[in-house]
């Protein structure tokens, strides 16, 4: 096994690849700098020169709101290089991992998503995501795709991320009390996408536990408490998501039902709690 990991500067392809070495397998990663999966002939050049088995795309446009003004750039990276990707791993014969995500819903669905359900985002990132999983799948009808949600860790930035730094520098915080999700530590992502790498078809992952943003925000401040970190934060004050601005339609509900990767993989994901806890370890004592 050879892995070619895409996206590695980001939080999750830094994480596959702390996996892979963990697990003493062979990979190769470049970030957007080293290697542009919009450009079919370099990633033609690279896998070329290259015996690998694998491929793991991490790559992706992730600004949310910024892709509402930058939908080409969206399109690009979201749609196109998964196409590319597609493209080359059927000439080459490989086996492709490609990282989507829960915004392809439309999130008014009461129970969790499955995989079969129907896609009907309502952004320029959701949309452009969606087309991804479309392109990628029409070239390599064998690849596996893996739809996640609020991925956090220690690359990187994120909302989680950023929350011990706002309970040490905000008197009061808000915090969004009517979007709910599964949070996904990208360490647990990691693990299942490499557990994932010779499956076809496509699968959710996340954390155990359906959370609000305003419940991720309690949750940290009650263990900066127990734990006796030094915080600023007096009060956390639940809003509704309009009072944030935001320059894009967010789904309200978009949990995801992990019993297809749970059957598959033969292990539910962690709960929140025991990935929180890890978290904090190393977040609260850098």
């Amino acid at each position: 096994m050879k892995v070619l990991i895409l996206g590695a500067k980001g939080q999750l392809g830094r994480a596959v690849i702390d996996q892979c070495q963990v697990a003493h397998i062979s990979f190769t990663a470049y970030g957007r700098a080293d290697l542009d999966i919009t450009h079919l002939e370099a990633l033609k050049k690279i896998i070329g020169k290259n015996k690998f088995t694998h491929i793991i795309n991490c790559a992706a446009y992730t600004n949310v709101d910024l892709a509402e003004t930058e939908a080409h750039q969206a399109y690009e990276c979201n749609a196109q290089g998964p196409e590319n990707i597609g493209k080359v791993a059927k000439e080459e014969g490989l086996f492709v991992v490609h990282v989507s995500t829960d915004y392809i819903f439309d999130g008014k669905k009461k129970a969790p998503y499955k995989e079969e359900d129907r896609a009907n985002p309502l952004n320029v990132y959701g949309k452009s995501k969606w087309e991804g999983e479309l392109r990628l799948l029409e070239q390599l009808p064998s690849a596996c795709i893996v739809r996640t949600s609020w991925v956090f860790g220690h690359y990187g930035k994120n909302f989680i991320s950023a929350v011990m730094h706002m309970l040490k520098s905000h008197t009061q915080i808000k915090a969004i009390e009517d979007q709910v999700n599964r949070a996904t530590y990208n360490r647990d992502l990691a693990q299942a996408l490499i557990d994932l790498s010779c499956h076809s078809g496509i699968f959710h992952f996340a954390n155990e536990t359906p959370l609000t943003r305003y419940q991720i925000v309690q949750d940290f401040y009650r263990m900066a408490k127990e734990n006796k970190v030094p915080i600023l934060c007096e009060e956390i004050v639940p809003v509704s998501a309009s009072a944030f601005a935001s320059l894009s339609l967010r789904p309200k509900n978009t949990v995801l039902c992990t019993e297809k990767v749970t059957s598959v993989l033969g292990r539910k994901p962690r709960l929140w709690e025991t990935v929180l806890k890890e978290y904090f370890d190393v977040a609260a004592h850098p």
